[in-house]
């Protein structure tokens, strides 16, 4: 024989009609640290409407779905999902709120949004093109910010002294120490 699974929202007291209960707002997002550009996905599909069926289901009574990015952008849709962008880096808090009749509920999610990492082209150690210990360095590159300097490393010794000059330069003290601790000879 063969066996059907029907989903029946919650009924009521008379055991006849769907029980009402609140709305219920889920917001979920995809990723939760994202670099400045990229797409994140928000997700509503874990929202109910006031029986209880699913966002993602056609069914579903929930008439309006309200993505607010935490940025000054909103979207309103039909749709569970969006994706969004950000434009700068920061911490955002974005808000979902969910209508069915005349009823509201709201959920949020935050998003941290960073640079991306700076790349480094080359070396620049002075005219004789040689990094000496103790002697400032420059490395050349793209995207170096003040607030996002990269870690830097010579033979696996990390430069303790990093400074930002501009964002196609750092500056970076060469490191007295060997990999294993000794004082490296001048």
């Amino acid at each position: 024989g063969l066996l059907f699974l029907t989903a029946c929202p919650q009924t009521g007291d008379d055991g006849l009609l769907p029980a009402e209960r609140d709305l219920l707002a889920v917001l979920t997002a995809e990723p939760l640290e994202a670099l400045v550009g990229e797409s994140v996905r928000f997700d509503a599909s874990g929202s109910a409407d006031s029986l209880g069926i699913g966002a993602s289901f056609s069914d579903c009574a929930l008439e309006e779905f309200r993505f607010d990015f935490g940025d000054g952008g909103f979207f309103v849709t039909e749709s569970f999902w969006i994706g969004h962008a950000y434009t700068e880096a920061g911490t955002y808090t974005a808000t979902l709120t969910i209508t069915e009749a005349g009823e509201e509920a709201t959920a949020a999610v935050e998003v941290l949004v960073r640079h991306p990492p700076p790349t480094v082209l080359g070396l620049d150690a002075g005219a004789d093109d040689k990094a000496v210990i103790g002697e400032w360095v420059t490395l050349d590159g793209r995207g170096f910010r003040e607030s996002n300097l990269p870690q830097v490393s010579f033979d696996a010794v990390p430069a303790l002294h990093v400074a930002f000059v501009d964002t196609l330069r750092i500056a970076v003290q060469v490191p007295p120490y060997g990999p294993v601790g000794r004082r490296r000879r001048a």
